[in-house]
This record gives structure tokens, C-alpha cells and sequence, in this order.
């Protein structure tokens, strides 16, 4: 609350210029927040490619073999995120503990699958979550713990 009282006292010292570019910044947000909105329908948060789409059996498995069918399109997103679904590990999972055929780097695109899930699966499980409901409620400028 002091920091509050110094910054507005700071604004007022700074006399009618400085408290109009304080409104005129925060009116600027404001409409910016009201165009933008909180990004939840942006197409570029929402795509997903081909690639990705390609393996969704291998991801369905992968993900009911592991109990997070409910996840798959987590999954999906973290495969985007990772590989955008090219190449041989596509979830980037050669370094994972999971991995143990190929320790000088995945060159099966299932067993990357396989060992991606396995490891989300675990880290989901270790915080016990129960839902991704909020992430999708409050779009990409959630912050919560999951």
C-alpha cells in the first residue's frame, strides 16, 4: 500500500503532464485488452499441424496406456511445442528417464510418443492434477499452478 501512495505521489509531483500520460497509458491498455481479448481464440494458439495430427492414434495409446485419455490435447500442444510433430522424437524425448532403447537419441517416432506421455503422464500425476480447466478458462494470461 506505501508503494501505492509513492508512486501516485510521485505522478502528482510530476505535475498535469506527467498524471495525463499516466491516463492516457492506462486508457491504452484498457483498449487493448478489449481488442485483444485474453487470446484464448487466437488462431495461433489453437493450431495445431498436420503433423501433430498424423500421430493422434499413437497419441490416444500412448495416453490411455498411462491414464491421461482426457489430456490428449495437452499432449497434442506439447508435441507442437516440442517438434511441431517433424522428425523421429517428435515429443523431444531422448533425454527423458523414459527412454531407454535409444540412448543416443530416439529414431522411432512411437517410442518418442510413448516416452513423451509416460513422462507427462508422471509429472501430471506428481501435482496432483485434476483438471486443465482453469488454463482453458483464463487463456494465455493464466498463471496458475497447476
Amino acid at each position: 500500500a506505501e508503494a501505492a501512495w509513492s508512486i501516485t505521489a510521485a505522478i502528482i509531483a510530476g505535475g498535469s503532464v506527467t498524471v495525463f500520460l499516466a491516463v492516457i497509458v492506462c486508457l491504452f491498455g484498457v483498449i487493448i485488452c478489449l481488442f485483444c481479448g485474453d487470446g484464448v481464440n487466437s488462431a495461433a494458439e489453437l493450431s495445431i499441424s498436420e503433423a501433430v495430427y498424423a500421430y493422434q492414434e499413437e497419441i490416444a495409446d500412448a495416453a490411455a496406456r498411462y491414464g491421461i485419455s482426457e489430456y490428449i490435447q495437452l499432449i497434442e500442444a506439447v508435441m507442437m511445442q516440442e517438434s511441431g510433430g517433424r522428425g523421429t522424437d517428435p515429443m523431444q524425448a531422448s533425454a527423458c528417464g523414459y527412454n531407454t532403447q535409444y540412448p543416443d537419441g530416439i529414431t522411432d517416432p512411437v517410442y518418442s510418443i510413448r516416452c513423451g506421455v509416460h513422462y507427462l503422464a508422471n509429472c501430471l500425476n506428481a501435482t496432483n492434477v485434476e483438471s486443465l480447466q482453469i488454463l482453458s478458462t483464463c487463456g494465455s494470461h493464466c498463471r496458475a499452478t497447476i
